[in-house]
């Protein structure tokens, strides 16, 4: 009685111990963590992020756009494993566009790449300069000739201008040489038979032609 008693308490423990067994058997492991991303991976991920950069026209609007897109990928990476190396590569990636921009009088992505560039390096000053050009030539005021007036042997030229920082629209009437709108344009000279002028912006001393009414209807 007592050998059976044994050979029952035996074979219950057996039970014990396979049951734990096939319990923890059954416990699923903890995965090992991800790698960090790669430098690759990060400049493809702010490359992203900016994608607008390489896919002009590119406003002033979209320009705060991609600094706001970018921030929190730079946040996540400036202490990461690669990270620095990442944000490095996307930072000459960005600096060789604005060469190249600049060099083709792309403005507008000129504009929005200095400003991604000073997301990525906040306080830079590097490109002071040229974004403020670059700004300059946005927002060069658009200019309509409505036509001419000769008046005491003295030629006028009537000229609609619209500021699109101010959002507003005035007209002037002006004779070669005068300046106006704040003194930032001049009339340079009135080109053939009324039929053109020629006028200067003082901000980025560029000059343009803006065709008068008998142009414009031919």
């Amino acid at each position: 009685m007592r050998q059976t008693l044994r050979y029952s308490a035996i074979l219950l423990l057996g039970l014990v111990v396979l049951v734990g067994c096939e319990k923890k058997e059954k416990e699923p492991e903890t995965p090992p963590p991800p790698p960090p991303p790669t430098a690759e991976q990060v400049r493809a991920e702010l490359h992203n992020a900016a994608a607008k950069l390489w896919n002009p026209p590119v406003s002033q609007a979209d320009a705060q756009t991609i600094a706001s897109n970018l921030q929190p990928v730079l946040t996540t990476h400036r202490s990461g494993v690669n990270g620095p190396e990442g944000i490095g590569r996307f930072r000459k990636e960005v600096a060789d566009l604005i060469e190249s921009a600049a060099a083709q009088e792309r403005y507008g992505v000129v504009y929005a790449a200095i400003i991604a560039y000073e997301t990525i390096e906040p306080g830079s000053t590097l490109y002071n300069r040229r974004k403020q050009r670059a700004l300059d030539v946005l927002n060069r005021p658009a200019v309509t000739c409505n036509g001419f007036l000769e008046t005491g042997g003295v030629l006028h030229v009537n000229l609609e201008v619209y500021d699109k920082q101010a959002k507003k629209t005035s007209s002037y009437n002006v004779r070669e040489g005068d300046l106006f709108h704040n003194d930032t344009l001049q009339l340079i000279k009135v080109i053939g038979n009324q039929s053109e002028v020629q006028l200067k912006y003082l901000k980025t001393d560029d000059t343009w032609v803006v065709p008068g009414p008998k142009k414009r209807q031919r």
